[in-house]
């Protein structure tokens, strides 16, 4: 699967991006759903978030921040939508995005 350059997407702080996270065997990853919060040369800085299974609906889980490599950002993500929880359930988002054709997490 080709991709644009992540320099075409112009990702900015607080903006939703897909990641490639890759696995410990060759041509092993995943894909994962995450809000950059930092910015460097050429990485950046984000919060990954849990997919809410069977649906494409993503939660934050952890706090933990991560670092993700420039050329692993697939591409950036419009604005989510956010569906409200209550106290007990977490606040989901969902995106404008067909994610049938990655291997989403």
């Amino acid at each position: 699967m080709e991709f644009e350059d992540v320099e075409d997407f112009n990702v900015d702080i607080g903006d939703f991006v897909l990641v490639t996270v890759h696995g410990k065997k060759i041509n092993s990853f995943k894909h994962y759903v995450a809000e950059v919060v930092g910015k460097k040369e050429n990485e950046f800085e984000v919060h990954y978030m849990k997919r809410i299974q069977p649906s494409y609906a993503f939660i934050f889980e952890e706090a933990d921040i991560y670092t993700a490599d420039s050329k692993d950002i697939v591409r950036k993500l419009p604005k989510p939508n956010v569906l409200q929880g209550t106290r007990r359930t977490m606040t989901k988002l969902t995106f404008a995005v067909d994610f049938l054709s990655y291997n989403v997490h």
